[in-house]
C-alpha cells in the first residue's frame, strides 16, 4: 500500500492537467525541498493566479474547535485558511467543478492546536501532500498517525470511513489535498503514507583517470 501511495503521488504531480495548478500548489514541492534543484517539469508549468483561487476561513465551531487566539505562533488570525482550486464546501461556481476525475484541489494552512475534527467521506480517492508542520490523522479503520513535511498520504473512502485530521503541534500546518473519482463505487476502504525525503543536490566531482 505505501508503493501505491507514493505513485499516486508521483503520477498526479505528473498528470494534473497544467491549468489546474496555482502558483502555490505547484511551488509546494519546492518549499519542502528547499535548496534542492527544481524538477524540469515544474519549471514549464502555467500556473493560476492564487487571485483566481476562492479563499475560505471557516468559523472555528464548524469543526469542533475552540475559538481564535492571538498567538506569536499563528500565521493567520483564523485557525484555517483554505484555497479551492474548484467548487468546494461555501464556494459554488457550476462552471468550476472539477477537472477530469480531479473534483477537488484544496491548500490548506492549520494553525496550532487547531484541525478537522471527525468527519465521513465515501466513494473517494483522497491524496495528501505534507507541505510544512505535521499533519496527524486517525480513522476508522483503526490507522493513526503523524506525517511530517515532504509525506504522501492516500485513503481510498470506499464504502465509507470516518477520520480526523489534526495539526497537533505548536507550528503551523500546510497541505495540499486532492479528492479524485473513482472508477467504481463501493470500494474497500483502505489507507497508505510515504516520507518522500527530498532529493539531495547532486555534486559534480571530478575523477582523473591512470
Amino acid at each position: 500500500m505505501k508503493k501505491n501511495a507514493l505513485a499516486l503521488g508521483v503520477l498526479l504531480w505528473a498528470h494534473t492537467p497544467r491549468a489546474a495548478l496555482s502558483s502555490s500548489s505547484a511551488s509546494s514541492t519546492n518549499q519542502a525541498c528547499k535548496g534542492t534543484k527544481m524538477n524540469p517539469f515544474l519549471r514549464n508549468l502555467r500556473y493560476i493566479p492564487n487571485s483566481k483561487l476562492a479563499v475560505s476561513e471557516p468559523e472555528p465551531a464548524w469543526f469542533g474547535n475552540p475559538g481564535n487566539i492571538d498567538d506569536t505562533k499563528w500565521t493567520n488570525k483564523n485557525w484555517l485558511k483554505s484555497r479551492f482550486h474548484f467548487s468546494f464546501a461555501e464556494y459554488t461556481n457550476y462552471a468550476n467543478t472539477n477537472f477530469g476525475v480531479l473534483r477537488v484541489m484544496n491548500d490548506d494552512l492549520v494553525q496550532p492546536k487547531r484541525g478537522f475534527g471527525e468527519h465521513p467521506h465515501r466513494d473517494a480517492e483522497i491524496c495528501t501532500y505534507v507541505v510544512h508542520g505535521q499533519l496527524t490523522h486517525q480513522d476508522s479503520m483503526g490507522t493513526k498517525e503523524s506525517l511530517g513535511k515532504g509525506s504522501i498520504q492516500f485513503m481510498t473512502a470506499g464504502t465509507g470511513v470516518r477520520h480526523s485530521e489534526h495539526n497537533l503541534h505548536n507550528e503551523p500546518l500546510r497541505f495540499i489535498q486532492m479528492w479524485l473519482t473513482p472508477k467504481a463505487g463501493g470500494l474497500k476502504p483502505n489507507y497508505g503514507s510515504m516520507s518522500v525525503p527530498c532529493p539531495q543536490p547532486q555534486r559534480e566531482t571530478k575523477t582523473t583517470q591512470t
